[in-house]
């Protein structure tokens, strides 16, 4: 019975997720392989390994000398083009970023297999197989640029036709509400698209649900017009962010960036009211870790199987400046003879006890309640109130 129960579960998450979809954040390349006339080469082998993984595509060229090879994860590759009769070509340190779809023509020549010709030169940055128009930032980048609160989106905000439309505050990597502010090409920033490894990340609003941490993106475009036709929902620009996954080798870091009020000089408007630098302790704590799944003499999933492990703290401590109005130091103690309104006129305090059938009442002398006819309980409540800095205005 429990086993029946469990295929069932099975067969609902598998239907389930046969429901869901997303938008393809991978890339693809394709080519025409040719002989040394211009002819096409039909049949022959393109082999596409990511060099961090050891992981390989292999495809054949069609009757038109044309291969094609989708879905390749943004990383570096080395690509091997053979066919019997001509020497093989190998073209290192392809590097592919997210929704690339690169191009890449080789001409082979005639020889041996066992002869091998390998370019390292890159391929061409103009991508004349779509027409959406983007800008790439990659790790390095992300990792090197400065954000407060370490906030990936800050970054975004920095490409072509991107204007931060919404507030600077609140743009910690658990905040949300900044994070969305954001107007692409004039577009309202109410109506972007954010997707991350190609799933939406964004409520009905256009609020983003998730900010990964820094350390986890590997990269992000952002798109901001002519879009494919796999894109929609959306008004304004589109963000597609991908995050890290593991390799053969075991990588990881351990990071703190770290913040305080004695490294930082006062600010000129402090200065001026001769007032101290607030608080400002703010600790960003963590650590990132990848590799292959493998459990010796159980498992090896080096070259096929991968897991990623990120996490991000904080700590914060600072000052939220902000004005509030509380009572003058004399009003606490039932002076108010100060007491004026927006007129300039005395705001005159009657004495409730001087009622009269008509309901006229006595102001207090001198507009001064006396201390016996004060509260003990209002008095003693007045100490929880801060002291005045300003006169109000």
């Amino acid at each position: 019975m429990n086993r029946q129960i469990f295929l069932h579960a099975l067969l609902a998450c598998l239907v389930a997720g046969a429901t869901l979809s997303a938008q393809e954040v991978r890339a693809s390349l394709s080519g025409i392989v040719s002989d040394p006339s211009g002819a096409p080469i039909p049949g022959a082998q393109v082999t596409v390994t990511n060099i961090a993984k050891n992981t390989k595509i292999v495809t054949e060229t069609n009757d038109s000398g044309l291969y094609n090879t989708p879905l390749l994860e943004p990383a570096a590759y080395n690509i091997t083009f053979e066919k019997d009769g001509f020497r093989r070509v190998v073209r290192d340190n392809v590097v592919l970023q997210s929704l690339d779809k690169a191009r890449l023509d080789v001409q082979l020549q005639v020889g041996a297999v066992a002869d091998a010709i390998t370019v390292s030169s890159t391929i061409s940055q103009l991508q004349t197989e779509t027409a959406s128009r983007d800008t790439a930032l990659n790790n390095q980048l992300i990792s090197n640029l400065p954000t407060q609160g370490r906030n990936p989106f800050q970054i975004a905000w920095a490409a072509p036709g991107v204007f931060k439309a919404g507030g600077w505050r609140y743009l910690r990597s658990f905040d949300i509400g900044g994070t969305s502010g954001f107007s692409v090409n004039g577009g309202r920033s109410g109506e972007n698209e954010v997707l991350l490894d190609g799933v939406s990340n964004v409520r009905n609003s256009r609020t983003v649900i998730h900010v990964p941490t820094m350390e986890s993106v590997q990269e992000f475009k952002v798109l901001t017009n002519t879009y494919d036709a796999q894109y929609g929902r959306t008004g304004g620009g589109i963000v597609t962010m991908v995050t890290k996954s593991g390799t053969n080798d075991i990588h990881g870091n351990l990071f703190e960036y770290f913040q305080n009020d004695k490294l930082n000089a006062n600010q000129t408007e402090l200065n001026g009211a001769g007032t101290k630098r607030p608080p400002n302790n703010i600790n960003s704590y963590g650590f990132f870790l990848s590799g292959p799944i493998f459990i010796p003499k159980v498992f090896d999933g080096r070259n096929k199987l991968f897991w990623t492990l990120s996490h991000e703290s904080m700590r914060q401590r600072s000052a939220d400046p902000a004005v509030a109005t509380v009572p003058a130091d004399a009003w606490r103690g039932g002076d108010f003879s100060t007491l004026r309104n927006a007129q300039s006129a005395l705001v005159s305090i009657y004495d409730p006890l001087t009622t009269q059938p008509d309901g006229t009442r006595t102001a207090f002398p001198g507009n001064v309640i006396p201390a016996s006819r004060l509260s003990p309980v209002a008095v003693a409540a007045m100490k929880f109130y801060p002291a005045a800095i300003n006169a109000g205005v």
